[in-house]
């Protein structure tokens, strides 16, 4: 291929590649305008600051009891572990 083939190679690339450009272009705007949509068609929540505020007590609770719980898992996994090593160390040695 001489060089007027690659010469319209680019060109037809180029031409592709503006027209997938354009269309993502379309789409991103069309995307655009549906978030906007929902935006506008959602109602805020009715929430007072005092439900906020309990509702955040309450996650932070939730959050504290699970921490307490997976430190107690774990510590008697390692201490289960370190048991099960001491009995294999205690029958080979």
């Amino acid at each position: 291929m001489g060089t007027l083939g690659c010469i319209n190679d680019m060109l037809r690339r180029d031409k592709e590649n503006r027209e997938l450009h354009r269309r993502s272009r379309e789409r991103m705007k069309d995307t655009h305008l549906q978030l906007l949509q929902v935006k506008e068609n959602r109602d805020a929540p009715q929430i007072s600051a005092e439900q906020l505020e309990h509702i955040q007590k309450d996650i932070q609770q939730k959050a504290e009891r699970e921490w307490k719980e997976t430190f107690w898992l774990k510590l008697s996994f390692l201490s289960f572990a370190v048991v099960i090593v001491f009995l294999v160390w205690l029958l080979f040695f």
